[in-house]
């Protein structure tokens, strides 16, 4: 009975932290939330996303909210953890998303190439040279 009583006195602070913090978002805002994560988890293509992890930081920062309004910031976030800079939420005539920075920058000749003629071939004559 002690043991018991002591695992309830240790767990109580966690426990009802855990329920203030679900407390602290809107029902309606968690539902939605709960939501478009689920369809978002459904059409991802990254299958290295620890979701249960991505969850519980999109609902830490989204403590307070009290609108939809409120968590719309949170989408791009959303799509970088999933390195997804294709995915997007519209909301009100407004697109949510990541934008990814290109990896690697354009080539100034072939930029150059671009603007001046309608296209631009390159081949590859060796194992080492193109043209």
């Amino acid at each position: 009975m002690k043991r018991i009583l002591a695992v309830i006195i240790f767990l109580t602070p966690w426990i009802v932290k855990a329920q203030n913090d679900k407390s602290l978002i809107a029902d309606s805002v968690r539902a939605y939330l709960d939501s478009s994560l689920n369809i978002i988890r459904k059409h991802s293509l990254n299958t290295k996303v620890n979701w249960n992890d991505l969850r519980s930081n999109v609902y830490a920062k989204a403590i307070g909210a009290k609108r939809y309004e409120d968590v719309l910031h949170l989408y791009p976030y959303i799509f970088e953890q999933i390195d997804d800079h294709h995915g997007s939420l519209k909301f009100r005539e407004k697109t949510y998303s990541w934008n990814k920075k290109a990896a690697n920058p354009i080539n100034n000749i072939i930029a150059t190439a671009t603007k001046k003629y309608q296209s631009v071939h390159a081949e590859k004559i060796t194992k080492d040279i193109a043209y």
